[in-house]
Formats: C-alpha cells, sequence, structure tokens
C-alpha cells in the first residue's frame, strides 16, 4: 500500500542553504521490481541568473546514512527516523535522506558528479530541504 502522499502531487519542501529560491518535490511512485520503495524526484534552483532542474527515480537503498544514523532532527528540535534512497544517471550520483514519519517534512540530497552547468557551479553539492511549517499550527 502506497503513502496517503502517493495519491496527491507528492510533497514539496524548500531549502534555505541557497540565496535563491531551491524546492525538492518528492512522489512515492511504489515499489520496483526487487520490492525496494521508490519515489520520482525534482529539484528546482532558480536565481536571477540561473535556473537548474535535477530529476529522476530513487530507489531504497538504506535505513541508516552513511554515518550509521537512523534518525535526524527537524529545524524545531523533533527527532525523526530517516531512510536513504539512490539514483545513478544522468543527475550524477543522487542520495535523497528522507524522514519516514508519513508525509516528508526533510529531505537532505547530496550529489557526487553533478553535471556542471546553470545553478550547479562544482561536481559535489548538497542541500538540506524542510517542510517549514510543519508543527505550525
Amino acid at each position: 500500500m502506497l503513502p496517503s502522499w502517493a495519491d496527491d502531487r507528492g510533497v514539496t519542501l524548500t531549502s534555505h542553504d541557497l540565496p535563491y529560491p531551491a524546492t525538492i518535490t518528492l512522489k512515492d511512485v511504489g515499489k520496483d521490481t526487487a520490492g525496494k520503495r521508490i519515489f520520482s524526484y525534482q529539484i528546482s534552483l532558480a536565481s536571477k541568473t540561473c535556473k537548474s532542474a535535477i530529476s529522476g527515480v530513487a530507489k531504497f537503498y538504506s535505513e541508516k546514512d552513511a554515518a550509521g544514523d537512523d534518525s535526524t532532527f527537524l529545524p524545531d528540535g523533533e527527532g525523526v527516523d530517516i531512510n536513504v534512497f539512490k539514483d545513478n544517471g544522468a543527475n550524477g550520483q543522487v542520495t535523497i535522506t528522507v524522514d519516514t514519519a508519513g508525509r516528508p517534512r526533510y529531505a537532505g540530497v547530496d550529489i557526487e558528479n553533478a553535471h556542471v552547468g546553470g545553478c550547479i557551479t562544482k561536481p559535489g553539492v548538497g542541500w538540506d530541504f524542510y517542510d517549514w511549517n510543519a508543527g505550525k499550527g
């Protein structure tokens, strides 16, 4: 069974890591033939001088990040469990760490060997995206 957010347009989170608008939209698209959870992602970066769009499909990789952690903290201090998803393709090696508490409120993105151009100025980039309004009644 897909999460409730799979039936809509997905979840869009924003980053404050950049001095211009940056968003990621995640949409749960089910499981692959091996039974691993997958979702599509669309990262949009846009300033007055550059635009970049990075998209793909990421597959479940691990319940722990590279540091061995299985949780992270949201900006409000709440701790959440995470899963790690990966995609290897034209965008480079994309690693997305997502909280697993229902509708995602956090996605950490790291891209190795990213295609340099637009807003991507070096081959290794990363950002944290949040639902900044979560928990604000």
